[in-house]
């Protein structure tokens, strides 16, 4: 009987979806917030919780506001609806085979490690930073920008004061680069992918830069309403495009674009997957193209001591794909007056 019972359990926490559930108890998805490893259900009385799939396939959660909020949909039904362990089973029962064309529908969640949760965990619980000293009086980023609704929820601030950047990849987070004035980190048990901005309709450029500051200090200075930002890093596609921008700017180059296929893959954006993927067509590419040097404001230049910016575009069916090495000391002298940011 107990074999059985403990079977029940274990269904439970397998077969039953726990965002399904939530809604049912009123709690809608959060889709700015949430991504492919990871789903934000919150309800109207401020309740945010963060719900994946472990290695051993179970529905986990936990709450960003309580770290005691946490466990399987067994501890999600008890602490919300305030039952034993023999009122859960009555409660959860009906949802064992229950018809999905009466639930609300939701991707599959796929299976996160141990390091990933961690890593998603600890992130979650991090405040926005709207306003940051180190990137304004450091890195002279205008605050208007920390808070523009393209980063929002992309620029972090830990308990120590560091601004925390979340990489990406297939999965959803990966990993967070943590920064502040002569250090730089990344979060343990996490790995290197993409710092992205949030992407808008209309978008038609794409701006990719060796780290999220790069891109952010391009924003800054040459706002473009439809244009979605990325960085690569830090990793070795960066070291290739520093070798290339480090030539003497305006001159005909090419760039090699063999890895484009799978930068576009980890952008999870079919607007910007399917032309790269479409134009890389599973061999390597090489693109005749222009480096630039774009003009940048004087004022910023002294106050950022801004040795050179590069870009090279390279156009696509209904995008620009631009490539950003921007060189600067770590610190700035001064704030700097960059023109005000808009989306």
């Amino acid at each position: 009987m107990s074999v059985t019972r403990d079977s029940e359990l274990e269904a439970f926490k397998t077969a039953v979806d726990l965002r399904a559930y939530a809604a049912a108890l009123g709690y809608a998805l959060d889709r700015r917030e949430s991504w492919r490893g990871s789903s934000v259900p919150r309800n109207g009385n401020g309740d945010k919780v963060i719900v994946k799939k472990d290695h051993d396939q179970h529905y986990v959660y936990f709450s960003v506001r309580d770290e005691s909020d946490n466990g399987s949909i067994i501890d999600f039904a008890m602490r919300r609806k305030n039952l034993n362990l023999g009122q859960v089973r009555k409660e959860l029962r009906p949802w064992i085979g229950k018809e999905t064309a009466s639930l609300t529908a939701f991707p599959a969640l796929p299976v996160s490690t141990k390091d990933r949760l961690e890593v998603d965990n600890a992130f979650r619980r991090m405040a926005d930073a709207s306003r940051h000293p180190y990137l304004e009086s450091e890195r002279s980023l205008p605050g208007g920008l920390l808070s523009a609704a393209r980063f929002a929820g992309r620029i972090k601030i830990d308990g120590f004061g560091n601004a925390v950047f979340p990489h990406f990849d297939l999965e959803g987070l990966c990993g967070y680069e943590i920064k502040n004035r002569g250090f730089t980190g990344f979060a343990r048990g996490g790995e290197k992918g993409l710092w992205l901005s949030h992407r808008e309709d209309g978008d038609n450029r794409l701006v990719l830069a060796e780290s999220a500051i790069d891109a952010l200090s391009h924003a800054a200075l040459f706002p473009a309403p439809a244009t979605r930002y990325a960085s690569i890093g830090g990793e070795k596609e960066a070291v290739v495009l520093r070798s290339q921008a480090e030539r003497r700017p305006n001159r005909a180059d090419s760039m090699h674009l063999a890895r484009a296929k799978e930068w576009a893959s980890w952008l999870g954006d079919p607007d910007i997957c399917n032309p790269i993927v479409a134009w890389v067509a599973d061999r390597d590419i090489v693109v005749d193209a222009r480096w630039a040097a774009p003009a940048v404001p004087v004022s910023a230049a002294n106050k950022l001591h801004i040795r050179y910016i590069f870009t090279i575009d390279i156009t696509l069916p209904g995008l620009v794909l631009t490539f950003v090495l921007i060189a600067m000391p770590a610190r700035s002298t001064s704030r700097n007056n960059w023109p005000s940011y808009a989306v």
